[in-house]
């Protein structure tokens, strides 16, 4: 069954699966529905709060069903997301199940934002915390797409350039094999 999506991609997660290292993404769509799904060979400009279209497939395999991206493509339907750094101070578990997050701007001025727990990322890290938090500007109104701290940011940018490089080692020296997981 194949289905076409379109939203942000909140987190990215290199994994190993069948003997090869995917990428698991997690979207969320304009309507706040969470879908994760792995893509063998993502590309390069895709990053934390990219705006992507895409089509998910689901394929049977031995570790169980996985939706698998296909003809992932940047968005130009949905707004860019631009990213403020923040201190989070506080964060708490709202009664309907979503998350507050307070705290102060890097440019001044205070936040408290209620978000969906899988937009917050920031690990097992307690406040005070650096953060970055994506915004996106649509019609007069602000959303924000996804709350990453700022080590988990570090952490993930480092294994992304880890991952591009290790794939142009592949594409120059084929016969190693860099991304293999035999």
């Amino acid at each position: 069954m194949r289905r076409a999506i379109s939203g942000y991609v909140v987190a990215l997660t290199p994994q190993s699966r069948g003997g090869n290292t995917v990428i698991r993404l997690a979207i969320t769509t304009p309507g706040g529905e969470i879908l994760e799904a792995v893509a063998h060979e993502p590309p390069e400009w895709l990053w934390v709060a990219a705006p992507v279209e895409c089509d998910l497939e689901r394929i049977v395999s031995e570790d169980g069903d996985i939706d698998l991206i296909t003809n992932i493509r940047h968005s130009t339907a949905l707004p860019e997301a631009t990213p403020e750094h923040v201190t989070i101070e506080r964060i708490d578990k709202a009664s309907n199940g979503l998350m507050v997050v307070e705290g102060r701007k890097e440019g001044g001025g205070i936040f408290s934002y209620l978000i969906q727990p899988s937009r917050l990322h920031v690990g097992r890290e307690e406040p005070p915390l650096k953060a970055v938090v994506f915004k996106t500007r649509q019609r007069g109104s602000e959303g924000i797409v996804a709350v990453v701290s700022q080590r988990s940011f570090r952490i993930l940018k480092r294994t992304i350039d880890l991952l591009r490089l290790l794939k142009e080692q592949e594409r120059i020296h084929p016969e190693l094999e860099f991304l293999r997981n035999d």
